[in-house]
């Protein structure tokens, strides 16, 4: 009678075994930096068609491809360690995010698990994700990295504007332009240092321009007239004034047209709009009383409290000067 300790275990057939359908897969070695990083293989072939074909590539007759093992990774180079550990994060999060709403039955699991891959991460990290996707054309990863950011309040516009321009995101340029267009404060090169002198330059003629509409249609009525900031009464009138020239060598006098000014006339104090430097102040017999305003800041009080058919002509109005003097994609 044989020894039941030493009876051979079934096997079956593997021509007869499955695959499942989910955890079933070639991991693969891929170093980044001085990391290993183990991936399923076929999670980055389904979701690029850069990996696609880099994994289709022809190998050696006798040699391993790339990758299946950690002494001969593949290797991925100009690119940070972190930020790809990002990339995977997001992209293993959207796949069990697709696999988990397949049914009915997986719902649940899907609500209990809530993406735990995407807790903990930053916007440095959806930045990264979403060049990286960008890099190799993972459509899913760039989706949701752009909605992510488009909710992120610390993203302004200029970095919008920046990875509009670096990545491709035509959805970002335009709101972008509204907001150096329409902001209070002048942009500065060393915001901007990214852009080329024609850009900004284009910018500061369209902000320009953007002014001048603005009075116009102050003058013409186009537009409620502003109420002075200072005593929150009086209204924004405009005044043409003369003045002696000083006299010439030949002792001729000739009289010049001074700058036309705007200003808000109070009891005992009035704001004054030079042209010349686009800046308010507001002065009581001579000094200074609140500061200075600029016509931006003025343009932008002017805005918040307007009608929504004025909002809608001065949107417009930014609309046709973007589309005069700035490059769209």
């Amino acid at each position: 009678m044989s020894d039941p300790s030493k009876r051979a275990l079934p096997t079956s057939d593997s021509s007869s075994l499955e695959e499942d359908d989910l955890f079933h897969c070639t991991l693969l070695s891929i170093q980044v930096e001085n990391r290993i990083f183990r991936v399923p293989k076929e999670l980055l072939e389904t979701s690029s068609s850069v990996f696609k074909d880099m994994f289709g590539l022809p190998v050696r007759k006798n040699e391993a491809p790339d990758g299946e093992r950690d002494s001969a990774p593949l290797t991925l180079e100009g690119i940070k360690k972190e930020d790809f550990r990002a990339f995977l994060s997001v992209l293993s999060s959207l796949h069990y995010e697709t696999v988990t709403k397949r049914g009915e039955a997986r719902k649940g699991t899907f609500v209990i698990a809530s993406l735990p891959l995407y807790e903990g991460l930053q916007k440095k990290d959806w930045i990264a994700a979403l060049r990286l996707s960008h890099m190799w054309d993972v459509e899913n990863v760039r989706k949701k990295s752009i909605k992510v950011l488009e909710g992120d309040a610390t993203v302004d516009m200029l970095q919008k504007l920046k990875l509009a321009n670096e990545l491709q995101i035509t959805s970002w340029v335009r709101p972008a332009y509204q907001y150096l267009l329409t902001r209070a404060e002048d942009t500065k090169s060393s915001e901007v240092d990214w852009l080329d002198l024609d850009f900004t330059q284009r910018v500061a003629r369209a902000r320009e321009e953007r002014t001048k509409l603005f009075l116009l249609r102050i003058w013409s009525q186009e537009i409620g007239i502003p109420v002075c900031p200072s005593c929150g009464e009086a209204r924004l009138k405009l005044q043409e004034s003369v003045r002696p020239k000083e006299s010439s060598p030949k002792g001729e006098s000739n009289r010049q047209v001074e700058p036309l000014k705007w200003y808000f006339k109070c009891n005992g104090s009035s704001t004054s709009l030079h042209l010349r430097n686009y800046v308010i102040q507001n002065r009581v017999s001579g000094h200074i009383l609140r500061g200075s305003w600029t016509v931006e800041e003025l343009v932008d009080s002017v805005y918040k409290s307007a009608h929504a058919s004025v909002k809608s002509l001065m949107d417009k109005d930014v609309d046709l000067l973007i589309d005069r003097f700035l490059p769209m994609p």
